[in-house]
């Protein structure tokens, strides 16, 4: 197999595809595609679809070549998952890939190939290259479980400020996440149902190994996601409680001082009979009664748990 890409890869493409002899890999920036709809006989609902670079996974069959747009998942460190998508254009002898900017994935299997003495054909290759897509998820879902794990562990030690802000950042990226898997899962069950002229008998079996990747991530993804519903309720749980306890708190301090107000209230009446109101130590009795009073409350309200 001949495997070209960049300057030697558009210099190639320019004369057209190859319809005889060794099969061949192209692979070209998106941008690209267009100069080489021409002269490889590209359909142009497949050309559109490449260069709007927002298409779901799926499969095209057109009358000489078919068109496959597949996702890869290239950086999820940040606030947000970068999902990059990866088009095909298969003939049976041509492999015509395109991308925008540097895929890892395209980056492994081009080297695994270029430097091999094995000469893949084009359905071979298909397979490797949709088996590095699906398999670029599974990194991002673990960083997300470690990630999880994490703030599980924060909001069950009440270390969880900050908590509901992360735990949306993860939710948005398995939807993200979530909203890709499925359609791929779907497509990669496909190339084992549908009659795709590369892909024979042979190598079903091992797209079948890449539709179980596939289901596998997807039910990680699903798993996941309900962890993170979860966590979130259990978050605003504990918010709710600890404003239960902080309310419980301020009303016990309130009922205790609610007698000593009253006290105050009375003695500070314009009266000239009040009881102790002109005994010498008449003051310090009232005040003893009063921190009588509020110990005995705080006590008691200590006993009941309610301090």
């Amino acid at each position: 197999m001949k495997v070209l890409r960049g300057s030697d890869a558009e210099a190639f493409a320019q004369e057209g595809r190859p319809e005889d002899g060794a099969h061949v890999w192209v692979d070209v920036e998106a941008s690209e595609i267009s100069r080489l709809a021409e002269p490889w006989g590209l359909h142009r609902l497949a050309v559109e679809d490449c260069q709007n670079q927002a298409q779901r996974p799926k499969l095209d069959e057109y009358e000489d070549h078919s068109f496959l747009v597949a996702n890869v998942a290239r950086d999820w460190t940040g606030r947000r998952i970068h999902i990059d998508e990866l088009d095909f254009f298969i003939g049976g002898r041509f492999l015509l890939t395109s991308h925008e900017g540097v895929s890892p994935a395209v980056d492994a299997v081009f080297e695994g190939v270029a430097q091999g003495s094995h000469h893949p054909p084009v359905g071979e290759l298909l397979y490797k290259l949709l088996d590095a897509a699906v398999d670029s998820f599974f990194p991002a879902l673990d960083e997300i479980g470690d990630q999880l794990e994490v703030l599980e562990e924060q909001i069950l030690g009440r270390r969880d400020r900050g908590a509901m802000e992360e735990l949306f950042v993860l939710k948005r990226k398995l939807l993200r996440i979530r909203k890709v898997l499925l359609p791929q899962r779907d497509l990669i069950h496909s190339l084992t149902v549908r009659d795709l002229p590369v892909v024979d008998e042979k190598l079903k079996r091992y797209m079948m190994d890449v539709y179980d990747h596939a289901m596998r991530l997807a039910e990680l993804a699903e798993t996941y996601r309900d962890l993170v519903s979860s966590a979130l309720e259990a978050h605003l749980s504990a918010v709710a409680n600890r404003t239960n306890d902080t309310m419980k708190v301020l009303a016990a301090v309130s009922v205790i001082f609610l007698p000593l107000t009253l006290i105050a209230g009375v003695y500070g009446m314009n009266f000239d009979n009040i009881p102790l109101g002109t005994a010498p130590y008449g003051f310090h009795a009232v005040v003893a009664a009063m921190i009588v009073i509020m110990l005995v409350m705080a006590y008691y309200f200590r006993r009941k748990g309610w301090l």
